[in-house]
């Protein structure tokens, strides 16, 4: 990659910097902010955006000192060399002293246009400029909340006691059994996850109706209950027919005897009122014994009697009902949770519209929409191209998609300027949904990213050490070979 430098570089475009640890990633953002006034660039035609409300404060205050410490420059009042050489550039394109101290006055002068924000802080500009015009959000807005849990946690009790709550016995025990009480709902929702990746048995059909299921519990309780029936009286049989299963699979005698007493106590239950569920245990171990080892494929189990053919068909009846039980459970549990999912943001809006409420979510998901997708979207954009001219974007690897699509909507046009400026390395936050994929996206659409090679934080000797053990693995270093070590 490039090394960036603020005095060469060209102003419109987009521009992906890449700024490690200790490169001096805010004195670089700070930077191409002033050679943009000096430009003559106004002060509200630039917009910045960083991560946090925190470093938003931090970047207004650093800005307005560059600004001051530019002036002082300007009037020999003072010398930084950073600062030197901008406007030296500008004075050898036959710019005047004069005209340069006039400009930084003024941006001084209207410091309390400049634009710096968050992203979310941004976007709730953007829709309260267009409220009417975009219907886009809901009036009026009485509380902006950090996100949708304690509304999903409403959402889901009232569902979970209206539907779930009626549903069989046998299906509260398999929801139980693997975990997936009301909060695993509330959980799965809160942080977006599909039926793909809950921890239960393979799937088939999801369209399972109650009454479809009630028939699949009626055989296997059927099945269970002739096996039950009849478990302690073909105990020989039962046997040959363990010991049979333990020689082909190669499982230790443990495993047989742990596994029996597992089976003798689930086939020893009384007043059996509901189709009883195999444990966990049990089910892992009715597993190991049913593989086969490639050596013993060939074995078939002899059936010499009448009896052991009873136990047999009895056995092989109850596992095949059952497991077709355990699928058509899973299958309405998925068939419920996207029952719910489908009328889930039609609730939740209706719940935000009701007590007024906004999350943060939303106003990215709305500026989206009125930038893409809204009626107004092209006089829209029309409005914030002339608004804006350039954009700097810190902390960019912390940016989801829909930021990325409104970002790219309004500034990726020739006669726009868009710094994306981070480190890939420092991508924390996929838990709040950054996705670092975006950023690897746009490095590899740019073809030519910048970045800045020069540490000023560590010591030369640590940097010399750490340089020697990954300069022959520059796209190795962090197990993704778009992740280079610079």
């Amino acid at each position: 990659m490039k090394n960036f430098e603020v005095i060469n570089c060209q102003l419109y475009g987009c521009h992906l910097i890449e700024a490690s640890a200790g490169t001096g990633k805010t004195f670089l953002l700070t930077r191409i902010f002033l050679r943009l006034i000096l430009e003559g660039y106004d002060i509200s035609k630039i917009l910045i955006v960083s991560f946090t409300l925190a470093t938003t404060k931090e970047l207004r205050e650093r800005i307005r000192h560059l600004l001051q410490d530019a002036l002082a420059e300007l009037r020999k009042e003072k010398e930084e060399k950073s600062i030197s050489e901008i406007i030296e550039s500008f004075i050898k394109n036959g710019q005047s002293i004069a005209s340069l101290d006039k400009i930084t006055q003024s941006a001084l002068s209207n410091f309390d246009k400049i634009n710096i924000c968050t992203i979310h802080s941004f976007c709730s500009q953007l829709l309260e400029e267009n409220l009417f015009s975009s219907d886009v959000l809901p009036l009026p807005v009485k509380e902006i909340i950090t996100n949708d849990n304690d509304l999903n946690r409403e959402l889901i009790l009232d569902y979970w006691w209206t539907k779930i709550d009626k549903e069989s016995l046998e299906f509260i025990d398999f929801l139980s059994k693997y975990n997936f009480s009301v909060s695993k709902w509330i959980e799965a929702f809160n942080n977006q996850l599909m039926p793909e990746q809950w921890q239960l048995p393979i799937k088939s059909n999801k369209t399972m109706s109650k009454e479809l299921l009630e028939k699949y519990i009626s055989k296997a309780k059927k099945a269970f209950m002739q096996l039950k029936d009849r478990w302690h009286e073909l105990e020989k049989e039962k046997d040959e027919y363990f010991s049979f299963l333990k020689q082909r699979s190669g499982v230790q005698s443990g495993t047989i005897k742990k596994l029996m007493v597992l089976l003798n106590d689930y086939f020893q239950k009384k007043n059996v009122s509901r189709m009883p569920l195999l444990s966990l245990e049990t089910e892992t171990l009715l597993t190991k014994i049913s593989k086969i080892k490639e050596k013993n494929k060939d074995k078939i189990i002899l059936i010499k009697s009448s009896s052991q053919q009873e136990f047999c068909s009895l056995w092989e009846n109850h596992r095949t009902k059952y497991e077709e039980l355990i699928f058509a459970l899973r299958d309405r549990s998925i068939f419920l949770f996207l029952e719910l999912k489908e009328t889930y943001t039609s609730k939740l809006n209706q719940k935000k519209y009701k007590k007024q409420l906004i999350s943060y979510q939303d106003m990215l998901s709305r500026t989206h929409h009125a930038l893409i997708k809204s009626s107004i979207a092209k006089d829209l954009l029309k409005r914030l191209h002339k608004k804006y001219s350039f954009a700097l974007i810190d902390e960019f690897q912390d940016t989801d998609r829909i930021q990325s699509d409104i970002f790219r909507k309004i500034f990726d046009h020739k006669n726009k300027g868009l710094f994306l400026i981070g480190d890939p390395k420092q991508s924390i936050y996929a838990f709040r949904a950054s996705d670092l994929n975006v950023y690897l996206e746009w490095k590899r659409r740019l073809k030519s990213p910048y970045a800045l090679k020069k540490n000023y934080r560590s010591s030369p000797r640590l940097l010399a050490g750490i340089n020697a053990i990954y300069q022959s693995h520059t796209n190795q270093a962090f197990n993704n070979e778009d992740l280079e070590y610079i």
